[in-house]
Order: structure tokens, then sequence, then C-alpha cells
């Protein structure tokens, strides 16, 4: 789970923003609004709610954004490009006509992609600890 997809946030915000968006989604599906799918409306509500504990816990969200940097790395190597590349680079190669252009899937896709990848990855390393341990 990544909490910025969660709460459809970039890395650069601030307390305040991650509280507003959490606040506006929170509205939306609040399982008191919604009576026909109440089970779900509460899984939902709980990660929203769980993004955004981590978000404003400094420790978790280094480890978030850690995780994002190194989907960033892996999505460039992947694709052969530089790991160098800045943020403005790549935004750069994504308008028409650039490496990034018509990509499938495209560039935050595969962010998206790499992080659920390496988050399963460590899950997957934690339980097979605790098993082993």
């Amino acid at each position: 789970m990544n909490p910025y997809d969660v709460l459809d946030l970039t890395q650069n915000v601030d307390e305040k923003e991650i509280q507003k968006a959490y606040r506006k989604k929170s509205l939306l599906i609040h399982p008191d609004k919604m009576k026909d799918d109440q089970a779900r409306a509460e899984e939902a509500f709980d990660l929203l709610k769980k993004s955004m504990d981590v978000l404003l816990d400094e420790g978790q969200r280094k480890f978030v954004d850690e995780t994002v940097e190194s989907a960033r790395l892996l999505a460039l190597r992947e694709l052969g490009l530089p790991i160098t590349m800045t943020a403005e680079e790549i935004e750069l190669e994504q308008v028409p006509g650039g490496r990034l252009d018509q990509l499938l899937p495209s560039w935050e896709d595969r962010i998206k992609i790499n992080v659920k990848h390496i988050i399963l990855d460590e899950e997957l390393k934690k339980r097979k600890y605790v098993a082993n341990g």
C-alpha cells in the first residue's frame, strides 16, 4: 500500500495537505454514508486512516519515500535510462516525442507497480524471518 496513492498526493506535500486530503476523501467513503456496502466502506475508511497516519509519522513517511525512490530507480533501470535523471528530466521525457511518451504502462503506473512489488517483497521477508525466527 502506497499511502500517497491512497490519498492521491505527491511526495512533497505538507501535514496540512495530508489532513485536508484525508478529510475530503473520508467524507466520501465514511461507513455511515455507505449503507449498501458497509463492510467495504469500513475497510476503505481504515486504509485511508492508516495512510494518513503513515504520512504524518516522520519515520514511516521516510520509509515510504525511500521505497518510492527505489521504485523510481528500478523503473529507470528497466527502461535503460540513466538513474541520475531528475524529476524535471523525467517530466520532459513524458512530453510528446519524449522517451517516456506513449509508454505502456505509463511512467506513473510503473512506479506504482514497483512500489507494490517492493512492499510485498519486504512483507514476505518479514514473514519468512518470523517463521524461521
